[in-house]
């Protein structure tokens, strides 16, 4: 057991709470915005692809999951430094929250372990396949994405919503 824990690619990623500070439209890009989030003991600039499903007045507060371990890279000229997860149903994309959520708290699925937190290559966080559950909460191979608190992971979109 303990070797598939340390096989399974979920022990790689660096899921956070981050609270949302501000958001700006993107200079170069129709469909990004700039982000700025509080991981609790640190300030990140993100760039998200929210612009055409989310208005930004509707974004700062917000506790978000962030990939925090993501490979920095700059897109269309501004550097992100992690990335804001959404579900998404192929017609509307919604961002994955923890409300009572504390920010830089850290995102666990019960039972499976994690690595240091090593810079995370996009390819290989695309095989990681978490889907929203029926009651709206977020789930890798059948569990319960929850904070180290225990507060769970939401999004507001129907069952099967591809997490992204």
């Amino acid at each position: 057991m303990d070797d598939e824990i340390a096989e399974d690619v979920f022990s790689s990623i660096d899921l956070r709470v981050a609270k949302i500070l501000s958001v700006e439209d993107h200079p170069n890009a129709e469909k990004l915005y700039v982000v700025q989030v509080d991981l609790g003991t640190e300030k990140r600039q993100l760039v998200a692809g929210l612009k055409t499903h989310i208005k930004k007045e509707d974004l700062p507060g917000k506790n978000v999951v962030v990939v925090a371990n993501l490979e920095y890279a700059k897109l269309r000229g501004i550097e992100s430094q992690g990335m804001v997860l959404a579900a998404d149903n192929g017609k509307e994309l919604v961002v994955l929250t923890v409300p009572d959520g504390k920010a830089g708290e850290s995102v666990v699925a019960s039972g499976i372990g994690k690595k240091a937190a090593q810079a995370l290559k996009f390819a290989d966080f695309q095989k990681i396949d978490m889907k929203v559950g029926k009651n709206k909460e977020i789930v890798y191979k059948n569990t319960v994405l929850k904070t180290e608190s225990g507060k769970t992971v939401c999004a507001e979109i129907g069952e099967g919503a591809k997490v992204r």
